[in-house]
């Protein structure tokens, strides 16, 4: 399987000069989109032509808003946005709560440009007792967040590949010989282990691979590796997602955006150099250019790929983790919650 599409694409869809909705309108250059996204390096470097207008269409004005994901991904749920990127652990979500959201691409995959070395580690001190999962069990893991698709996912894997029940919040560990207890906590993980406040971590974004290179820690388990050994194929966390009900009546629009995406995608990756240092320059709070080079090439970049086999399979895998984590009651149906770019296509 091959993630990766540099071929940069351009758009040739076209679409009805006027369409009654708020969140589109005529523009100079084509129709006015909204959309948002992760404010994440991939996410930033992906999207860095469009926004700067180096990448345009004539079929469409794509007005992209980068924030935390925390901050976006409700109102792009409540319908407040048409498109935007989505985190899988909420896609998970979409047909249970009757959000009539629709995945059409994959976005961010844990698989760099160049390798895939992960991005959600288990860590602890060097010199801890503590190597393997095994060594988990009658321990406490601190996570950021019981419903992320990184707790789903250590959820699942010491299910599935170690036989570790894990509990969690205020509930006790009885089997000390079979379970874990995941406790939710906010801050820097790794740092509350350095510290001393935690034993043992989840860490994930850009501190997992930070981290996972420190020599004060210790990698007990590599969440994204042990899924490539079970699975086959490499973590796909976010994807492209549409309001079903837009791209409906507007499906000219839609191919459009994709198409103007992967041309900006195409752009990012052939400018990473210059892009990464201009991205860490931007903040002063931000690691150096080789750092977001390093992240990309090597942990979690974007792909945009239509939704079939080995990507479909990925995410299915990611929706079976929330069911086991109590997310989400029954599996998403496929038939509904996914769909493509290309409606025309499809249809005729």
């Amino acid at each position: 399987m091959k993630f990766r599409k540099l071929s940069a694409l351009f758009a040739v869809a076209l679409c009805i000069c006027f369409i009654p909705m708020p969140l589109l309108s005529c523009g100079k250059s084509g129709k006015v989109v909204q959309m948002v996204g992760a404010n994440s390096f991939n996410t930033w470097l992906a999207t860095y032509a469009v926004r700067e207008g180096i990448i345009t269409s004539p079929d469409v004005d794509l007005r992209i808003t980068l924030a935390a994901t925390t901050e976006y991904e409700a109102p792009l749920m409540a319908g407040s946005y048409p498109i935007g990127t989505l985190s899988n652990a909420r896609l998970a979500t979409v047909q249970q709560r009757n959000v009539p959201l629709v995945a059409i691409s994959t976005f961010v995959v844990h698989s760099g440009a160049l390798e895939q070395k992960g991005v959600n580690f288990v860590l602890t001190k060097a010199n801890s007792t503590i190597s393997s999962p095994s060594d988990l069990k009658g321990k406490t893991v601190a996570v950021g967040d019981f419903s992320s698709s990184a707790t789903s996912s250590l959820i699942a894997l010491l299910k599935i590949e170690y036989g570790i029940d894990a509990k969690k919040g205020e509930e006790n560990i009885v089997n000390a010989q079979n379970e874990v207890l995941l406790k939710e906590v906010s801050g820097n993980l790794a740092e509350s282990v350095r510290l001393g406040h935690w034993e043992v971590a989840l860490v994930g974004q850009n501190d997992g691979p930070r981290y996972s290179r420190d020599s004060d820690f210790k990698v007990v388990m590599n969440l994204d590796q042990i899924f490539y050994g079970i699975y086959g194929v490499p973590v796909v966390t976010s994807t492209l997602v549409v309001d079903r009900d837009f791209q409906k009546k507007n499906p000219a629009v839609v191919e459009a955006i994709y198409e103007l995406l992967k041309e900006s995608l195409a752009y990012g990756e052939a400018n990473i150099d210059a892009l990464a240092a201009q991205f860490a320059a931007e903040d002063s709070r931000r690691e150096n250019a080789d750092f977001y080079k390093m992240i990309y090439n090597e942990h979690s970049g974007v792909n945009l790929a239509e939704i079939e086999g080995d990507a479909k399979e990925s995410i299915m895998a990611i929706f079976e983790f929330s069911r086991m984590n109590g997310v989400i009651n029954s599996l998403p149906d496929p038939n509904v919650v996914f769909g493509s770019p290309y409606v025309r296509q499809n249809e005729g």
